[in-house]
């Protein structure tokens, strides 16, 4: 697993506040019990001070999967 995809995945598990769920690049939002489109936002927030980036709201809009976001996060 990549240091980005941990990073994420810790920032995902305390937002969503469940440490067990599992994430990999292949999940989505559905995937992931308590990502709705308001924790979304707060996955964002998270993100962008763990990573120390900015992110648009039209790339935010168009993250689609974890993976996505690596990518996206790794490109700041």
């Amino acid at each position: 697993m990549s240091t980005t995809l941990e990073r994420l995945t810790e920032v995902i598990q305390k937002m969503t506040r469940n440490s067990s769920v599992e994430i990999s690049e292949a999940t989505v939002a559905a995937d992931v019990p308590g990502w709705d489109s308001l924790t979304h936002i707060y996955i964002i927030a998270e993100s962008e001070k763990e990573f120390g980036i900015r992110l648009s709201a039209q790339e935010a809009h168009n993250v689609t999967s974890v993976g996505d976001f690596c990518v996206l996060i790794e490109s700041k």
